[in-house]
């Protein structure tokens, strides 16, 4: 069909069509099933290859199939009749497409280690590696990459950076490198030197550094700056722009960007500073001043400026990407809790069913990290036991020593409330996944009542919490003690499996006296894995010792 012009047919002619309808399809989805009245005898694929130039950029063509004639007789020599041409023809677009998916986002600068200045990924993204918080010291790096998602290749794709010299120094290792189709250095990475000074007059900011917090495009000078600003000196390495008066701007430049390809900028190296490099005026989302010499506030967010753009792309894509931007929050001191309850005793506790009056063994295992320089702090693991487990006094270990928990009893839940703390803790510096992020483990016994049913379960819940410098906010608990969904949380389930039968227990209140002091006795008889019935339920006699003295 190569040339073909406009509106020509290209006719197919078809066949061989065995009509014996011994091979005829059901199902065409395992969802869907075929009428019988829709059972075919022919089932043929069209296909033709065209030369993708054929068809103008961003414009529509449409391709119709049509049944042109059919004709075929029965087993017995009747003529076929085409009596439903409602499906005779199809008609489908065709669109030789240039699109692509920009995006920039704060990136790990892994070539330091955490003590050396470097940061690690927030924790809490799986998809990729963002940066979302940092301190006064440490470096960051940046990421801006482009994926075309058409069929028509990029000319002379660019890719800027402009980094904000007001917040960040350049490090001693800073440097810029592309990547395309996963090779690195297939294009052309400059440096531009912004004429007069390398400060913006102007910036913008967010309400926080995530994608889902407020994020105006701004008006600014810097949020409307690209690597097409005039008067920008451009050149081939780092140290060049250093001597000149340092980087504003660095750009990758690739000739052609093929269509299902991916290209990437990536910078390294960027300090961020303690106190700002000259004054500059924030426009949205709050109007403020950042002045010269004063020290970079708790919990600013900083923004970052990218910008895209290729010879021939579309000026609706070029809008859409006219605001690339990603923002950090500068965090001090910044912690991340997190606990693990385990059930360690009996063995298949945890996975398999236990019978009432059991004594079982929970471990609490705490975690307590930070992605910017540490500071010591104080944390708190509470355990939440449910009512039909019983806190055995004087099981609780801490790093295998003995360590009792204050214990509170919450009448209206019916739930003990186990707290551990650990004062003056320095956290670990790296990820809470790290070995060393692991505080000395917790362990306590608790009984399982006597009067849980078979079938039944209970969860015991354990939080963690290491105060307002946490990553997240610490769980709730509402007045009936449900837990709220939290990360800052762990749970374990037991499952009773009780065979029908009796306990009897005794005890004394209190169970140690002096000569002379009352007490008591109380005998407690539980029917386990099944309900009693009035007549069966025993008579219980109880022997007072001969030296006794009971009169109750």
């Amino acid at each position: 069909a190569d040339g073909l012009p406009t509106s020509q047919r290209v006719q197919i002619r078809i066949s061989g069509i065995d009509t014996s309808l011994k091979h005829t399809p059901t199902h065409k989805h395992p969802s869907f099933a075929i009428d019988a009245s829709d059972f075919w005898v022919s089932n043929k694929a069209v296909v033709f290859w065209t030369d993708i130039a054929d068809y103008p950029v961003q414009q529509q063509i449409d391709h119709t199939l049509k049944l042109a004639a059919i004709s075929a007789r029965s087993l017995s020599g009747q003529p076929i009749q085409n009596v439903r041409t409602s499906n005779d023809s199809f008609t489908y677009p065709l669109v030789n497409q240039i699109e692509g998916r920009a995006s920039k986002i704060w990136f790990p600068d892994t070539s330091l280690t955490l003590p050396e200045g470097g940061t690690v990924r927030e924790p809490t993204y799986r998809e990729d590696a963002i940066v979302d918080y940092m301190a006064p010291g440490q470096h960051v790096g940046s990421r801006i990459s482009f994926s075309n998602r058409g069929s028509v290749a990029y000319r002379n794709i660019v890719l800027c950076e402009v980094i904000d010299r007001s917040a960040f120094d350049l490090g001693s290792h800073f440097s810029a490198w592309d990547v395309y189709n996963d090779r690195r250095d297939q294009g052309t990475v400059e440096y531009g030197v912004r004429p007069g000074s390398p400060y913006f007059a102007s910036t913008d900011s967010a309400s926080g550094p995530s994608f889902k917090d407020t994020s105006p495009g701004g008006r600014s000078d810097y949020s409307r700056a690209t690597c097409n600003d005039p008067g920008i000196v451009w050149y081939a390495r780092p140290e060049e722009a250093r001597a000149a008066g340092g980087p504003t701007y660095i750009r990758a430049t690739l000739a052609h960007q093929a269509g299902g390809k991916g290209y990437h900028l990536f910078v390294q190296g960027l300090k961020l500073r303690t106190t700002w490099a000259s004054t500059v005026q924030v426009l949205a989302p709050q109007a403020g001043t950042r002045v010269q010499g004063e020290v970079i506030a708790e919990n600013t967010v900083l923004r970052n400026r990218a910008w895209v753009h290729a010879d021939n792309m579309p000026a609706t894509e070029v809008q859409r990407f006219a605001a690339l931007r990603d923002h950090l929050q500068v965090k001090r001191v910044r912690t991340i809790t997190r606990v693990n309850n385990d059930i360690i005793a009996p063995a298949g506790a945890a996975t398999q069913p236990v019978a009432a009056g059991q004594i079982v063994t929970f471990q609490l295992q705490p975690r307590y990290a930070t992605l910017v320089p540490p500071q010591p702090g104080t944390v708190t693991v509470t355990d939440f036991l449910p009512a039909g487990l019983i806190y055995q006094a004087g099981s609780g270990t801490r790093g295998g020593q003995p360590d009792e928990p204050v214990v509170e009893t919450d009448t209206a839940t019916g739930q003990t409330k186990l707290t551990w703390t650990y004062d003056n803790v320095t956290p670990h510096f790296g990820p809470d996944a790290d070995e060393a992020a692991r505080l000395p483990a917790i362990t306590f016994r608790a009984q399982l009542s006597r009067r849980l049913t078979n079938d039944s379960s209970v969860r015991n819940h354990a939080i963690i919490s290491g105060g307002t410098a946490d990553d997240v906010p610490d769980c709730t608990r509402d007045a009936a003690g449900n837990l709220a969904a939290c990360t800052k949380r762990s749970d374990s389930e037991l499952r009773i499996s009780t065979p029908p039968g009796f306990a009897l227990e005794k005890r004394t209140e209190p169970a140690q006296i002096e000569p002379g002091d009352p007490f008591a006795y109380t005998i407690d008889f539980y029917s386990m894995g099944r309900a009693l019935q009035q007549v069966d339920i025993p008579d219980i006699i109880d022997i007072l010792p001969n030296a006794g003295d009971g009169n109750r």
